[in-house]
């Protein structure tokens, strides 16, 4: 269909308005209109549209008050009564609406509604109206190809034109309007009677008022009513009419127009009805809503930019005088019934009135930030902070601010919304110093265990280790009753190491913080040498101990031995304990021989565990017998420590059991086998652990203990070794021996009085590096066992760490490794 020849002229236009307007015009049926930006009511253009004024539509942006814009309105309508005039305004009261089609308006639009298709059909129906009231006036309403173009622009903006001759009655409508009214022009006579026929009943004589009063106020009329059809469909219409008089005053004619506004009278039904909905939504929210213009703010930031601001949110963040400036040109347009509770006030007046009082500097800082954010195009913003009530009590509220959709060139429409963090954050406030109590106990509990293990372990050094002097005695004296004494003292003495170091893995647990080795270790010592500890203990029982190996390669693997070594010897000492006769196996299994993934399987022929009692048995501190008479002792710890550790070796710890027959104790691991590579031959001068002692002839060993005890244990371990044992009571006399002598190794304890060993051991590695001599190797022997006191020794520049109490063969083994991997002996 071709459209009429049409152009648009824009009063009073901004540059974002200006290029909004072309790219919608470009993406409707009239991307051939062009488009005039004009100053003021007599510029040229203006004068122009007098010439060619129905080919050419006035578009009226509303920025001015609505009373100036009424004005030019009425200066352009009177002065050019067949320009079609489109008024374009940020918002339309009905009011204002009324108020502006009196004027001379023929459309009106809002910028956050506007869109490509409601500017085509605002602009052709403009046009289309003032086309039918031209060719009326003029007398060229049925031929010609102007009235073929009004035909077409009728259909297009579906508005059709009448005229009624008020001498003979004659009304002749035009084809859009027979299409409107849905009559048939062969079958249907016009009259005005007829027209009111088919006019609402209930809008009847408000039609027939309005058109009377116009007729004889001499004023043009307008009004919206309904038509009403035979099968009760209703259409609603906009309709617009003037008379033309004689000479002497008499009406001759009216001429005018009728839309068919339907579709908008439904549109505008599910706008209201959202926009009721709203209201209730936001009147009834739980949540502080708030609703604001920022229009002023943004038009005077515009203006800060054209002054020359090139980074508006380093400007904005300077300025705080600027940023209080906008604040005040913030217009709150409606607040709900939760904001008046937030702030304890009783109206939306009495909120206006004190807003400089809830809001700190803190929130004028925060309120720049979301200026920056909605001017670099974000359009959301959010943020906590502190406000005040009009009672002056603090809240915590969390600020969410968004520029609704259709608002975000001028931001005249901005949406808060302020959540009460009150009670969260004092909530927050009460877990943080129930955390921080927590935490100062907790600390508490660990120097406390630190402290205990510290003073056990320093006693049970000396139990320990001269038990194993005296068995050595004993054995070459050939007294067994006394070795049984020995050996009596020496299982208590392992019972309560054991229940010692569960106590501080469980600890370790607690805090997260046991670490896993991951080093070569061969697999077939480990088991051999478990097999030999606990022979001796089942032997006197009759029991048989065994270890089966399905066919695994026990070459060396990489893992975790010591952990591995603990969940056994647990499992193996439960089964001793339990088990009066028949066997204990230890078996290895997997799927091949090479395999990654091994099970690990305790099968003894105890006394077994009822099923309801499995699951429990693997809880802390709960055992299968709880009772005052029960046979076996125990602290519940060792199983749950087992099944921790395996779930941190990546298995998981099963059991099988029935009363009476026995148990089997599950678990699955990943262990690789080491790549095959040549072993090193032990030095020399080195014998291997456990042989050959005598020959350490020449091996100078630096003491560093301030315990007389542990002193004289030491002596009596090196006693027939050949080692030259030398003795520094604190870390200060240690280091100066240092600097006098040389040494092969440092057994540095802990805990002294003048200079403890981690200072001791920092000043000799910083006296190394000064005199440019070879480290000397350090082994941390001490009583401290918790986590991190192994790292600490370490980070202090120690090669090892050694826990009290120490066995004979573990400390000489230490000592041959860590001198081994140094210099040569009496290097």
């Amino acid at each position: 269909m071709e459209l009429p020849p049409l152009s648009l002229v824009l009063l009073s236009g901004s540059q974002e308005r200006v290029g909004l307007l072309r790219r919608f015009l470009e993406q409707s049926r009239l991307a051939h209109v062009s488009v005039q930006v004009v100053g003021t009511v007599d510029d040229l253009a203006l004068r122009q549209l007098q010439e060619n004024r129905e080919s050419a539509v006035l578009a009226l942006e509303a920025s001015l008050p609505f009373e100036r814009c009424l004005s030019r309105i009425a200066h352009m309508h009177t002065n050019h009564p067949t320009l079609a005039i489109l008024l374009l305004a940020e918002a339309l009261p009905n009011d204002w609406v009324v108020t502006a089609l009196q004027a001379g308006a023929q459309e009106m639009l809002t910028w956050s509604g506007l869109s490509s298709s409601s500017l085509e059909r605002a602009i052709l129906s403009a046009q289309a109206r003032q086309h039918c009231l031209g060719a009326q006036i003029r007398g060229t309403f049925p031929y010609s190809k102007q009235a073929r173009l009004l035909a077409e622009s009728q259909q297009l903006a579906r508005i059709g034109s009448w005229e009624f001759d008020l001498r003979s009655k004659q009304l002749i409508w035009s084809a859009e309007v027979f299409r409107i009214f849905e009559m048939d022009p062969d079958n249907f006579t016009a009259s005005y009677e007829a027209f009111l026929a088919l006019v609402h009943p209930e809008d009847r004589d408000g039609v027939n008022q309005a058109y009377l009063h116009s007729v004889n106020s001499r004023l043009p009329y307008h009004l919206e009513h309904r038509l009403q059809f035979a099968d009760g469909r209703i259409k609603h219409v906009h309709e617009r009419g003037e008379t033309y008089y004689d000479e002497s005053g008499q009406p001759l004619r009216s001429i005018g127009t009728v839309q068919d506004i339907s579709d908008r009278k439904q549109a505008e039904r599910r706008v209201n009805e959202q926009t009721a909905r709203y209201h209730t939504l936001f009147q009834e929210s739980p949540i502080s809503l708030w609703e604001e213009d920022f229009s002023t703010v943004k038009r005077f930031l515009n203006e800060l930019q054209q002054q020359g601001v090139a980074d508006m949110g380093e400007y904005l963040r300077t300025h705080p005088a600027v940023v209080r400036r906008c604040a005040q040109m913030v217009r709150i347009v409606d607040v709900n019934q939760s904001t008046l509770r937030l702030y304890g006030a009783a109206s939306q007046q009495e909120i206006l009135a004190n807003l400089a009082q809830f809001f700190t500097d803190e929130t004028l800082n925060i309120f720049a930030e979301e200026l920056i954010a909605f001017w670099n195009g974000q359009g959301m913003f959010q943020a906590e902070c502190v406000q005040w009530t009009m009672q002056k009590k603090q809240i915590w509220v969390q600020i969410h601010a968004v520029v609704v959709a259709g608002y975000e060139i001028n931001w005249g429409r901005v949406l808060i919304t302020i959540v009460d963090l009150t009670d969260r954050k004092r909530t927050e406030c009460h877990l943080l110093a129930a955390k921080q109590a927590a935490e100062a106990a907790n600390q508490a509990k660990s120097e406390f265990l630190a402290t205990m293990s510290h003073e056990i372990r320093t006693p049970m050094n000396i139990i320990m280790g001269m038990s194993e002097v005296l068995v050595q005695q004993m054995a070459e004296a050939g007294d067994a009753q006394q070795i049984s004494y020995i050996h009596a003292l020496q299982r208590n003495s392992n019972m309560l190491l054991e229940l010692l170091n569960n106590l501080l893995d469980l600890t370790k647990l607690e805090a997260h913080s046991i670490a896993l080795e991951d080093i070569e270790f061969d697999l077939e010592e480990l088991m051999r040498t478990l097999v030999c500890m606990f022979q001796i203990l089942v032997k006197e029982k009759g029991v048989r101990l065994e270890w089966q190996n399905e066919g695994v390669s026990t070459v060396r693997r990489h893992g975790d031995p010591l952990r591995l070594r603990q969940v056994l010897t647990n499992l193996l000492s439960n089964a001793s304990k339990f088990t009066e006769q028949g066997s204990i196996i230890i078996r290895i299994e997997a799927t091949e021989p090479q395999a990654q993934r091994l099970t690990f399987r305790v099968i003894d022929t105890g006394i077994g565990i009822a099923e309801e009692k499995q699951a429990l048995i693997f809880e802390l501190f709960q055992q299968a017998d709880t009772s005052h008479t029960r046979k076996y002792g125990g602290t519940g710890l060792g199983l749950y420590l087992c099944k921790k550790i395996v779930e941190l070796l990546g298995g998981d710890l099963t059991l099988c059991s029935r009363p009476g027959y026995g148990s089997t104790f599950s678990f699955s691991i990943d262990l690789p086998m080491v790549q095959d590579k040549p072993v090193a031959a032990p030095a020399a001068h080195l014998p291997a652990p456990g042989t050959g002692m005598a020959h350490w002839e020449g091996l100078r060993i630096l003491l560093v203990e301030d315990a007389e005890d542990n002193i004289f244990l030491i002596k009596t371990f090196m006693r027939s070794t050949g080692v030259q044992l030398e003795i520094a009571e604190n870390g200060q006399l240690a280091v100066e021996r240092v600097k006098n002598r040389t040494y092969d190794l440092i057994l540095m304890d802990i805990q002294m009085p003048v200079m403890d060993g981690y200072t001791a051991t920092r000043a000799i590695r910083t006296w190394e590096q000064e005199q440019q001599r070879p480290p000397v190797p350090i082994l941390a022997l001490t009583a401290y066992a918790l986590h991190g006191d192994s790292a600490n020794s370490l980070a202090a520049g120690c090669n090892g760490h050694l826990t009290k109490p120490i066995r004979k063969a573990c400390l000489f083994r230490e000592i041959m490794a860590t001198i081994q991997n140094q210099r040569p002996l009496g290097g």
